[in-house]
């Protein structure tokens, strides 16, 4: 639950800031592992299904939905980089 408050929360929080002060886009470092370990070897986007095992990948895909959403909602663009 910690880790979840860390990544997710607080992420979330920073969105917000970065609206407040008038940003127009946020882009999120997140991990490939969202997909899984037994991911394709050929490349992927997202259109692949996650598939996260480990907590901290799971957490890592719960920060990805809710920093999309968070910035969809305030009206940023929003990227994503794995």
């Amino acid at each position: 639950e910690d880790l979840r408050a860390v990544e997710v929360v607080l992420t979330c929080r920073v969105i917000a800031a970065a609206a407040r002060a008038g940003a127009r886009r946020v882009v999120l470092l997140s991990t490939v592992m969202v997909y899984g370990f037994d991911r394709p070897a050929r490349p992927i986007d997202e259109s692949f299904p996650p598939r996260p095992r480990h907590p901290f990948n799971r957490v890592a895909l719960e920060r990805e939905q809710a920093a999309q959403a968070a910035a969809r909602g305030r009206k940023l663009q929003e990227g994503l980089m794995q």
